[in-house]
Parts: structure tokens; C-alpha cells; sequence
């Protein structure tokens, strides 16, 4: 991997990658910084609520545990 790739850009169909580059120069976003109107909303909103945090983070938690427990096998292994 080249230094400037993304970690994983070498598993990318050529049919994402096309969608991406098109995606990239017609929707600011993520990544590319935002839009004048998206940034004003952000303005106007703020930080999120404590539950939209807490939920954030459920959902996270359950995410990375999903992940460890695919990555074992049946003895409780990691799988190499």
C-alpha cells in the first residue's frame, strides 16, 4: 500500500471506486469538508443530546463485540 491509499482502498471494486469519485465531486461531505449549509445547520444544532451519545455508544460497543466474536473460533480462539 502507498502511503497517500487508504487501508483497505486495495479490496475497492472499480465500480465503488467510480461511484466515489462522482459521489466526491458532486456531494461535499465526509471527508471533504462541508457544504456552507451544512455547516449553518450544524451551527444551529449543536452537540448532540446525552441520549444520542449514550445510544452512539451501545451501538459501538455492540458493533466491536459482533466484530471479536466473529474473529473466534470454536475454542475461543483468535482465527489467524
Amino acid at each position: 500500500m502507498i502511503d497517500e491509499e487508504e487501508a483497505g482502498s486495495d479490496k475497492v471494486t472499480a465500480r465503488t471506486r467510480a461511484f466515489e469519485e462522482i459521489d466526491a465531486q458532486v456531494f461535499p461531505g465526509p471527508g471533504r469538508g462541508a457544504t456552507q449549509a451544512e455547516a449553518a445547520a450544524s451551527d444551529r444544532w449543536g452537540e448532540p443530546s446525552p441520549t444520542t451519545v449514550e445510544a452512539y455508544r451501545r451501538m459501538v460497543a455492540l458493533v466491536h463485540q459482533l466484530a471479536r466474536r466473529s474473529t473466534m473460533g470454536a475454542t475461543g480462539h483468535r482465527l489467524q
